[in-house]
């Protein structure tokens, strides 16, 4: 640990007025420029994603910035990239939620966010990226529950969802990606049974094709998938049985006696 990380530590132990803890977050962003770290927004500007000219138009195709290179948040003006087919952003300090307008962008093919911060819920928005193949989402504050929708991604061969706070069941819909490679939907609060339609992801996806559910509230038993795929696990846990019902109110009593 080096002595700044010691400072911060022994700083946040004791309650701080809301100026300093002001004048800390512009420190810190300063820290982010110095060491080489950039506002991903300026980042976009430099790899001429955006052009001044009619109709600022954008002629980007890949805007990928390697690991522990930038910071904020997904900029607004990608909406117009309507020829990007890559957006790789790993292990950065990305934060806020994925616009629904990145859904418009028709061409993209790869969607590498993992190891962020990016917050709200799954954007269902991006059902409409008929194109896409990838979409790795792990490891960052999602919430909320897999969007049904996503079953039209057809190109799909990795979706990677681990490590995230989603919660609810995993859709029946998913079935029908059908060319997946990999699924991995662990450590997350998902619950109930799996249900049997996912017994079809993976069939045309090749050999080797893996489904990930560990560390999750699943249970019950797993679908019966095709040769070529393979669950993490072995087996889920018995599914506790339903709570009894709660047994109904007493009657009230009459508001006049009864007739013997």
């Amino acid at each position: 640990m080096n002595v700044w990380n010691t400072c911060v530590i022994g700083l946040m132990t004791r309650p701080m007025p809301a100026a300093f803890i002001q004048l800390l977050g512009m420190f810190l962003v300063y820290v982010h420029v110095a060491h080489g770290i950039s506002n991903v927004e300026q980042v976009f500007q430099q790899q001429a994603c955006y052009q001044e000219e009619p109709g600022n138009s954008c002629s980007c195709r890949y805007f990928n910035v390697p690991s522990d290179e930038v910071f904020g948040t997904i900029p607004e003006d990608i909406s117009r990239c309507t020829l990007l087919e890559q957006l790789q952003l790993p292990v950065n300090d990305i934060r806020g939620s994925i616009p629904e307008s990145l859904g418009d962008l028709s061409a993209l093919q790869i969607i590498n966010l993992k190891s962020n911060f990016l917050t709200g819920t799954l954007p269902t928005s991006l059902a409409r990226l008929s194109s896409l193949r990838l979409l790795n989402l792990g490891s960052n504050r999602f919430t909320g529950t897999l969007p049904a929708a996503w079953s039209a991604l057809t190109r799909l061969s990795v979706l990677d969802l681990c490590c995230n706070g989603l919660t609810g069941t995993v859709p029946s819909e998913l079935g029908m990606l059908t060319a997946l490679q990999r699924l991995d939907v662990s450590e997350n609060a998902l619950t109930e049974t799996l249900p049997q339609e996912l017994a079809a992801v993976g069939r045309s996806g090749g050999e080797g094709v893996i489904l990930r559910v560990e560390g999750t509230g699943l249970c019950g038993d797993l679908p019966e998938v095709a040769a070529n795929v393979a669950f993490d696990v072995a087996t889920l846990p018995t599914c506790a049985p339903p709570p009894p019902p709660f047994p109904p109110p007493p009657l009230p009593p009459p508001p006049y006696p009864l007739a013997p």
